[in-house]
């Protein structure tokens, strides 16, 4: 073939390719659709209009481009509060939001800007989801990313008066909106979902949602409970689609595949270049639907949709415009609003069409459905209509109403039974699992019918409750009051994790449901109305099955249960709640105290009701387990008092072997046994530690002991008494007395508890701002005291009042720290002492802050620390007591209200097997330490001692990590690790090809080692981190004449006479991007390492050692779970060193079916491939995992001066491994090579 004949047809392909890629893709309808233009719309009237438009992330700044105009006209045309727009997401490209002081925020604010400009002059609803871009590009900063963006969004939209951003706090939802009597929106975010990443679980930053199973358990309920309304299903990610993220891709993706990863990078790579598309297709990605992730989430959605007609799945995602049928539902995909991408015809798709536009859905009052699609550009910016059709017509009359009339009239009428009878237990059983309150539980009991027809005018019931181990209904009155029907009983299911349900874990915890009382209550109300706290007044009854429970009579119908009126909204009839006319919930009071400092909170009752919690024995005071009351003051602002909710966990007894060791400090600190005196104070609180820092830090030792002695005086022992009695009659004489003699014995402490736990929080004090102006007066008085005062301002400083004051004492509080916000701040500390105490003041990084620091402290160590954004440097007026840290980024300036944790420490094991040591047992302890800016930890130590069974040798290994010691995620680490007695190692001598002809013991090397490598560690981010670091090594071989060492192969025979010293410089760079731990399925991780060695006084030994090892995971989507597993490593020394400074391929490194350590030389190559079928999975009531077959295939060899061999040594063979709770890993192989055949058990893979 000739070059002209070449030249010829490369041209004609370049024009081929040119014309794809400027070619428009015409609409492609489904057969049944193919005359949607002759449909019109009906006429009749609109009850509620949805526009659907996302991904609008790539929009050109500059001028608002043609499609957005002919959204915002059409959004300026709908009648007012009849329509809504959603955003779905995607709406900052590439990674989202960034800094504030990133380059490129600007850009990225004026690219969602002009998205929500498009809803100026709207008067209707609008909605902006999040997208897996806005998560950080699903990357390991999503949440701060994503945080970033709702700050913006609902500053920017806050004329709209709108909850805009959904779902809030980067939780998933799912987010119900009533829309009207006849439709209802469902929000939710499926990248939290497929997240791998850091996300908020409930009852963190208000979710409601706790794992992917509870998401389901919500939504379900939310679908189910609108039965017979529209149900819109607003998302990202679509679960069914033509585009890329469903699979499907066109040539031009296989010639130019890296424009998949960046718009306009034409590169054209054939053949190769299909490599990507298959990838993608075959699930390499989790936000591609054929990725088993993605597949799981599909299936479970499906599960509860396909056979509904009233529901409508919209989404973004692929950028185009598209409409599927899926069983009975229908979903809309409308994410071109910035740009357009491929999407295949047909796969029983109704529409698709690659282009720019926006869907339109209209709900009628005749109850029908359509959707209409538009596209607009510069030759048709009035817009052109692309598709239209009607989705279905939802029936009113489809479910017909209970009937209600034959209900039974249950006034007067009981029921005896007892709350579970299955807690039952042999004086065995209960010796080892705990006596608790088996007999309360087993015991019947009378209890009455609740009548919900005339229960307080009748009932309505609303939905099902959130609780993680209580069956719960919530009801509704004519006077709008809300009610909550809670199981006696518990389902403790919700609240353990996923992978350790329906196994014996389940059961334990379940059995281990009889440590609480299950009335107990009902005890509560009584000694919280003598002492002057708000509270519940649970009833106790028994619901019968009655139509009156609507969709719920299956779950609740013949169920025992506490009534009780919801703590929320206007409640202002009820003395129990102050007749507060409005009750909100946690994460709404912070907000109220972040947004104005008139706001405050009661603490002298929080602390009140905080004490009585101790008393009682709850140590259950999450944040969610509080809604506060709010009133108006006479100035400006709002107080707040406490509302305590739910009261599972009083008289929690934990007697019995188990419970007592679960209850360790070391396992689960907070199951704090209900006993006379309280052991573990921090223990019993440890759930509510957080928001105690919060809400108490201006309280003294005085008030805390003052407030404990009102209590001590208020609850009598008449009161008590009284209310203990308050139990059903049938199981008081159980442990009633008990009881009252232990409230009584508590009480009398009191005191000394408060004392305790006082002195606990005091340690570390957070004095938190608002968003207001406040002067912030630090004075350290003397040796022993520190004033700290916060004064109101106006903008221009002049003080307004005081809102703050405490004195601190130098041999209580370690640190003060001190967070202003936004507003025009200033903090002046001041003062000339000997000793005093830490103090921190963090800025608010806007400009506005202004820190003086007059004071001194005697000695070396600076006792102040300003933090804040390097903008606002010039506002900072340090003395010479203080230390300055600025940042361009957002930690030097952050408020993390979750950050204390307290302080732990347990014990490790450890257990293996290979063929050289035997059964290798390890015993040791893991402390963990946390401190202020030291995430995810400041210090931790873990330490081991392992014995080899059949060489009798000892180890010892050391990790300690301590973090941000040098400035923020500049870290310092410590391996140690001590060979002892008897630690053999492997040695066959120098070279690829060298023999083992003799018994093992020849080949055994007994030396004594002791190695150090202290480091530098840089963490970059999450997944990459690189450190710098000495490193010592002391090696004493032990001199043998009867194995390998009396021959010349070793070469130096010095090296066996004393033992050697070396030093030397070690770097290491690491790339940890593989989705899990113990069981990778997708990723990457990757070291590489440095390590300068120079012997100590003899110079003998110098050289640098070169190493690399570089792992991949990929889990394609096939009918049978299979991963594949590949690594490759390499290491080479350049200069003089010892024979066990080789580098070596074994059995346990990298060389399975060969001895440990088998092959020395100066350079090394391995390569380990891996198959790992997942073969079943095991889920019963003794585990729940998985048991998989694996099949390797490894190759090695060295290179040195002895020998030119060019061969490559091979193994191969099949492994088993056994993955439990998605925690624990154990597997063993069995190696095949043409020297040996050797089994290998392990905790976790070899890589």
């Amino acid at each position: 073939m000739d070059n002209d004949y070449l030249g010829k047809y490369s041209l004609h392909f370049l024009f081929l390719l040119f014309i794809a890629s400027c070619s428009t893709v015409k609409p492609y309808y489904g057969k049944s659709y193919k005359g949607w233009r002759n449909d019109s719309m009906p006429d009749a009237q609109v009850d509620h209009t949805v526009y659907l438009i996302g991904d609008g992330g790539d929009l050109p700044t500059g001028e608002m481009p043609p499609l957005l105009k002919l959204l915002r006209k059409n959004l300026r045309q709908e009648p007012d509060s009849a329509s809504t727009v959603i955003f779905l997401g995607d709406n900052i490209y590439e990674r989202g939001l960034p800094e504030a002081s990133a380059f490129n925020r600007k850009e990225k604010e004026d690219i969602i800007k002009m998205q929500m400009d498009v809803t100026q002059g709207y008067s209707g609803r609008v909605i902006i989801i999040p997208g897996n871009h806005d998560w950080d590009k699903s990357g390991p900063d999503g949440l701060q990313a994503v945080n970033r963006q709702e700050e913006l969004v609902e500053e920017y939209m806050k004329a709209h008066h709108q909850n805009v951003f959904l779902p809030d706090n980067g939780c998933p939802g799912p987010v119900e909106i009533a829309v009207n009597e006849h439709m209802t929106i469902i929000v939710f975010d499926v990248e939290w979902w497929l997240r791998t990443y850091d996300k908020p679980r409930a009852p963190e930053n208000g979710c409601s949602v706790e794992d992917r199973v509870d998401f389901f358990i919500q939504l379900e309920d939310m679908i189910r409970r609108n039965d017979g309304k529209h149900v819109l299903l607003a998302t990202h990610h679509p679960v069914v689609s033509n585009g890329n993220h469903g699979g499907h891709y066109n040539f031009m993706d296989n010639i130019f595949p890296l424009r998949l990863v960046r718009d306009h990078l034409y590169v054209p790579l054939p053949v190769i270049g299909s490599l990507y598309p298959i990838l993608r297709k075959s699930g390499a990605s989790s936000q591609d639907i054929p990725s088993s992730d993605f597949q799981d989430f599909k299936k479970a959605m499906m599960s509860i949709i396909e056979q509904r007609s009233n529901v409508t799945y919209v989404a973004g995602h692929d950028h185009n415009l598209q409409m599927h049928k899926e069983g009975l539902m229908h979903e809309i995909i409308s994410g071109a609003a910035s740009k357009s991408n491929f999407a295949a015809r047909g796969f029983g798709a109704a529409y698709v069409q690659q282009t720019a536009g926006f869907a339109k859905l209209v709900y009628y009052k005749n109850g029908q459905v359509w959707v209409e699609f538009y596209t607009a550009d510069k030759k048709h910016p009035e817009g052109l209509l692309t598709f239209r059709s009607s989705l279905y017509s939802l029936n009113p009359e489809k479910t017909p109403a209970a009937d209600k009339t034959k209900v039974p009239d249950y006034t007067d009428s009981v029921k005896v039974m007892a709350a579970n009878k299955n807690y039952s237990m042999s004086k065995t059983g209960q010796f080892f699992f705990g006596k608790h309150y088996r007999d309360e539980w087993t015991t019947p009991v009378e209890v009455p019918y609740i009548d919900l027809k005339s229960y307080q005018g009748g009932l309505t019931p609303v939905k099902k409750g959130g609780g993680k181990q209580t069956i719960s209904i919530r009801f509704i009155d004519d006077d709008s009051v809300q009610y909550n029907l809670r199981s006696v009983d518990k389902f403790p299911a919700g609240a353990i994790p996923e992978v350790f349900r329906d196994t014996w874990v389940n059961d334990l915890v379940k059995d281990q449901i009889s440590t609480a009382h299950p009335y107990g209550a009902l005890a509560v109300p009584h000694m919280a109305d003598a002492i002057g706290i708000y509270h519940t007044e649970p009833e106790l009854y028994y619901t019968p099955y009655t139509p009156y429970l609507g969709a719920y009579i299956n779950d609740f119908g013949g169920r025992m249960g506490l009534m009780e009126i919801r703590p929320d909204e206007d409640l202002s009839a009820y003395k129990r709640f102050g007749f507060s006319k409005n009750i909100v919930s946690t994460t709404t009071l912070f907000e109220h105290l972040k947004k104005d400092n008139d706001n405050e909170v009661d603490a002298d009752m929080y602390l009140k009701s905080r004490l009585f919690d101790m008393l009682i024995g709850d140590w259950d005071r999450h944040d969610d387990q509080w809604r506060w009351a709010e009133y108006e003051k006479e100035g400006k602002g709002s107080v707040f008092r406490p509302v305590p909710r739910d009261r599972d966990q009083v008289f929690v007894l934990y007697d019995g072997v188990v419970p007592w060791l679960l209850s360790r400090k070391w396992a689960f600190r907070n199951f704090s046994n209900f006993d006379y005196l309280i052991t573990d104070v921090k223990g019993l609180n440890q759930s509510a530690i957080n928001i105690d820092h919060a809400l108490l830090s201006e309280l003294d030792k005085e008030k805390w002991i003052d407030i404990a002695g009102n209590i001590q005086n208020e609850l009598t022992d008449e009161v008590i008494e009284k209310a203990v009695k308050q139990l059903p009659k049938e199981v008081y004489p159980l442990s009633g007395r008990e009881i009252v003699a232990k409230l009584k014995s508590r009480r009398d402490h009191l005191q000394q508890y408060a004392t305790d736990y006082y002195q606990y929080l005091s340690k570390e004090v957070n004095v938190v701002g608002s968003n207001k102006h406040e002067y912030i007066k630090v004075e350290r008085l003397n040796d022993d005291e520190t004033r700290v005062q916060v004064f109101k301002t106006f903008k221009d400083g002049k003080v307004d009042k005081q809102i703050y004051n405490r004195t601190f004492y130098t041999q209580e509080t370690d640190e003060i720290r001190i967070f202003v916000r936004d507003g025009y701040d200033k903090v002046e500390i001041s003062g000339q002492v000997n000793k005093g105490i830490k103090i921190r003041v963090v800025g608010g990084g806007k400009q506005k802050s202004e820190f003086i620091d007059e004071s001194s402290v005697a000695g070396p160590v600076k006792k102040t620390i300003f933090y804040d954004h390097i903008d606002n440097e010039p506002n900072l007026k340090p003395g010479k007591e203080t230390r300055v840290i600025t940042s361009k980024h957002e930690w030097v300036t952050a408020y993390e209200r979750d950050s204390y944790h307290y302080n732990y420490a347990g014990p490790k094991f450890l257990t293996q097997y290979n063929v050289d040591d035997g059964i290798y047992l390890g015993v040791g302890a893991k402390w963990i330490s946390y401190g202020f800016r030291k995430d995810p930890f400041k210090a931790s130590h873990n330490l081991i001692a392992n014995y080899a069974v059949n060489t009798t040798a000892f180890n010892f290994q050391y990790q300690g990590v301590f973090n941000s010691v040098l400035g923020h995620h500049w870290d310092i680490t410590l391996d140690a690790k001590a060979n002892g007695p008897n630690y053999v190692f492997n040695y066959f001598g120098q070279g690829n090809e060298t023999e083992n002809a003799r018994g093992i013991d020849y080949y055994r090397v007994h030396m004594n080692s002791i190695k150090l490598n202290p480091a530098i560690v840089k963490r970059f981010s999450s997944v990459f981190k690189a450190g710098v670091g000495p490193n010592y090594e002391y090696i004493d071989v032990e001199e043998n004449n009867d194995n390998i060492l009396a021959t010349d192969i070793v070469n130096n025979k010095e090296v066996t006479r004393d033992g050697r010293s070396f030093t030397g410089l070690r770097f290491f760079t690491e790339v940890a991007l593989a989705d899990q731990t113990v069981n990778p399925e997708k990723g990457m991780k990757w070291r590489n390492e440095v390590n300068y060695c120079n012997e100590i006084n003899t110079g003998n030994a110098e050289f640098t050692q070169y190493r690399t090892d570089l792992s991949f995971y990929f889990t394609p989507n096939l009918p049978i779970k299979v991963t594949f597993a590949s690594r490759v490593g390499a290491a080479t020394n350049v200069g003089d060193y010892y024979f066990y400074h080789s580098n070596f391929v074994g059995n346990l490194e990298n060389l399975r079916g060969f001895r440990r350590t088998r092959f020395a030389g100066k350079t090394s190559f391995y390569n380990n491939n891996e198959v790992r079928f997942k073969l079943l999975r095991l889920r019963n009531n003794l585990v729940n995992g998985s048991v998989g077959l694996f099949g390797f295939f490894d190759q090695g060899r060295v290179w040195s001066k002895q020998g030119n061999s060019n061969k490559m040594h091979r193994s191969y063979g099949p492994g088993v491994y056994l993955h439990f709770f998605e925690v624990f890993l154990l597997s063993g192989s069995y190696g095949i090579s043409e020297e040996d055949q050797l089994f290998t058990f392990k905790a976790g893979f070899l890589f």
